[in-house]
């Protein structure tokens, strides 16, 4: 009987607050105040239920902040996890209600179960709201997004979020947008967050160019991983994006093999990219018998930066064919490494076959603290631990190369095969104990080429270290990785 009354006493007190907010209404009407007065976009109700809503996600901001400070002291190191935070997460908001998903490094999103709110904790830990626009659970939602896509939606603007992994079943699948020469483009322009979820049995086979899981990226691609899958087409063949203008931070292609037919080229990443490319790694072999410019994370980079990636796979290809780009212009590469073998198998019209264990070509760049442990091979000419030639005011600098270099042609060299046109090396390292060229295979000019040899034993001292961080504080020893040979501080982290 308690119950019940408690039960016809809520009941009761519904009605009559109802009744009240119809009172209320009835005589603001009554007193000349219109219904779009009331219920407008500036109407007296909705000011307030902006207010209300206002009012709630400061306070959720306020719960997460207080949920992200008590993560950061529980274990005493400061440090932000996934389980942690949603510990105290779940403190604030109730078990079950929110989920935590640990994003790019350092950043991590919140998204409620039961309502619209959602957030995302920045690398500097700062809180914003984020409108999601799509929440992809299985094979189907992603379909729906790559039909949406591809009948003109941008998603501009909004978030599009992977909320579990998701197993393709090496169906038939479409490429997510399009480009084509003619400016008849369907691009992706919003952001892609793929929360560290899996999309494996990814299989696209297509007779054009432009192929990947997304054709054209204007906006940002993050926290993909690709685990299993293949994708093929003519050229310009990627497994994140084909042609990347946007951002692509901390995706990871584990098994999604990218297969050329044509002549134009492709990567782990992007086939071509004028948009950075950050935390990101290819561990899958791309070969081609036909297409140049074939790179471990993007074919061909023009005027941006890749920093902060890596490669594993072996790469092959005809000409300008590097563990982490093919070629770039008027771009950096830096905080790379590589430890794929990398074969160009023929040559450009120049007679080279440009082939390094960071980039085949360097036009006009910088590749800065990368260092590259892969075997090198070159048909032709043009073949470099570091990069196969730099020419235009190009520099390469505080690297060091331990991969063997090999090729049947002369400009073959440990670091750089060929130097041209005001081109620097600076601070540079290798060993003739592991091949027996020197730093440089040929140059024309008498600007600074800093390439130093030294023992295999020397290499993996403290001293070493030292001679790296000349510049800057960017390499360590840690001996249980890369032999006991340098690696870059961000491995550690």
């Amino acid at each position: 009987m308690r119950n019940k009354r408690r039960f016809i006493k809520r009941e009761s007190n519904g009605i009559t607050l109802i009744a009240l907010v119809i009172t209320i209404i009835v005589l603001l009407i009554l007193a000349g105040v219109s219904i779009a007065m009331l219920t407008g976009e500036n109407g007296i109700l909705t000011q307030a239920q902006n207010a209300k809503n206002k009012t709630e996600e400061a306070e959720e901001m306020e719960k997460i902040q207080v949920a992200t400070y008590s993560a950061r002291l529980e274990d005493g190191d400061y440090k932000l996890t996934e389980e942690n935070l949603q510990k105290e997460i779940d403190k604030e908001f109730g078990e079950g209600e929110t989920r935590v998903y640990a994003n790019e490094k350092d950043a991590f999103s919140i998204i409620f179960q039961n309502k619209e709110s959602n957030f995302r904790i920045e690398k500097d830990g700062t809180i914003n709201k984020i409108d999601i626009a799509l929440k992809i659970y299985d094979a189907d939602d992603l379909k729906a997004f790559m039909t949406e896509v591809n009948d003109g939606n941008t998603f501009e603007n909004q978030y599009v979020y992977l909320m579990d992994n998701i197993d393709l079943e090496n169906q038939t699948w479409n490429v997510i947008g399009s480009y084509t020469d003619d400016n008849n483009n369907q691009p992706f322009s919003g952001t892609f967050e793929g929360n560290n979820k899996t999309i494996s049995g990814l299989s696209i086979s297509k007779n054009q160019d432009y192929v990947g899981l997304f054709a054209y990226n204007i906006g940002t691609i993050r926290d993909v991983i690709l685990e299993s899958g293949s994708i093929t087409g003519t050229g310009r063949v990627a497994g994140i994006t084909a042609l990347n203008a946007g951002i692509i931070e901390n995706c990871h292609n584990k098994g999604v093999t990218i297969n050329i037919t044509g002549t134009s080229g492709g990567g782990g990443m992007a086939a071509r990219s004028t948009g950075e490319i950050t935390y990101c790694s290819n561990s899958v072999d791309i070969t081609s018998q036909t297409a140049s410019y074939i790179g471990g994370i993007v074919g061909a980079l023009n005027y941006t930066n890749i920093t902060n990636c890596y490669n594993t796979g072996n790469i092959q290809g005809v000409s300008n064919v590097g563990g982490i780009i093919g070629g770039n212009t008027g771009s950096m590469v830096k905080y790379c490494y590589n430890i794929g073998s990398i074969d160009g198998t023929g040559r450009d019209e120049a007679g080279g076959t440009y082939a390094g264990g960071i980039a085949g070509s360097v036009n006009s760049d910088k590749i800065i603290v990368c260092y590259n442990t892969g075997s090198i091979r070159g048909e032709y000419a043009n073949v470099g631990g570091i990069t196969g030639q730099l020419r235009n005011s190009a520099e390469v600098k505080d690297c060091y190369n331990i991969g063997v270099v090999e090729s049947q042609e002369e400009h073959t060299g440990n670091i750089v095969g060929a130097v041209f046109a005001n081109s620097i090396i600076n601070n540079c390292y290798f060993s003739k104990e592991i091949c027996d060229l020197n730093g440089v295979g040929y140059t024309n000019i008498t600007t600074q080429q800093e390439t130093i040899d030294k023992t295999m034993d020397y290499m993996k001292t403290s001293s070493f270290v030292n001679d790296l961080n000349k510049d800057e504080d960017a390499f360590a020893i840690f001996d249980s990785l890369n032999n006991g040979y340098p690696i870059l501080e961000w491995q550690m982290e």
